[in-house]
């Protein structure tokens, strides 16, 4: 999302800002190294 300055800020990162799109994803993907992401929704175990 862009700030009101031009730069970006994403859902993982809100604090911080980045100065392009790409750098805001590049952050937002080592953020969330290790995590397990589903595309699809919720995981149910059973």
């Amino acid at each position: 999302m862009r700030r009101a300055d031009g730069s970006y800020l994403s859902a993982v990162n809100h604090y911080e800002s980045f100065p392009t799109p790409l750098a805001t994803a590049r952050a937002a993907v080592d953020d969330l190294a290790g995590a397990q992401l589903s595309v699809s929704g919720p995981i149910h175990h059973l």
